[in-house]
């Protein structure tokens, strides 16, 4: 896990599932690991680090010994991915709080816009960069 950024997501949230998916197979570097906040590993990252009550409601990135959370973390995994030009440029005009706020309002309602019971497999490489 050295040199790797490890991204905390709620595994219950079928919107929060495709977004990890999405960001894996855009993670043509393999910067980063992932661990659902509800599993042993993901709640024990958790403690150590006294982030128990920031995880139900955000996405958390821990990096380099810091953590990010919310509108902080997307703005620094989007900078580490192969993504949009145009989608780097409109997250970096957007001044933190605002899209804390975005995020915060978003958070409340994401469980409702994914419910699809089934569940994409991942590839082996998408799977290896989850920590169990």
């Amino acid at each position: 896990m050295e040199n790797k950024h490890i991204i905390i997501f709620d595994g219950e949230c079928g919107f929060c599932n495709k977004v990890v998916l999405f960001i894996a197979k855009k993670d043509v570097e393999n910067k980063f690991l992932f661990v659902s906040s509800l599993s042993k590993r993901g709640e024990e990252i958790l403690n150590s680090l006294e982030l128990e009550i920031v995880a139900s409601k955000s996405l958390i990135l821990i990096k380099e010994y810091k953590y990010f959370v919310k509108g902080k973390a997307i703005k620094k995994i989007i900078e580490a991915i192969k993504i949009s030009v145009i989608i780097r440029f409109v997250l970096g005009i957007i001044p933190n709080q605002q899209l804390n706020l975005v995020y915060s309002i978003f958070s409340s309602f994401r469980k409702k816009i994914e419910r699809n019971n089934h569940c994409h497999i991942p590839s082996k490489d998408i799977i290896n960069k989850f920590i169990l």
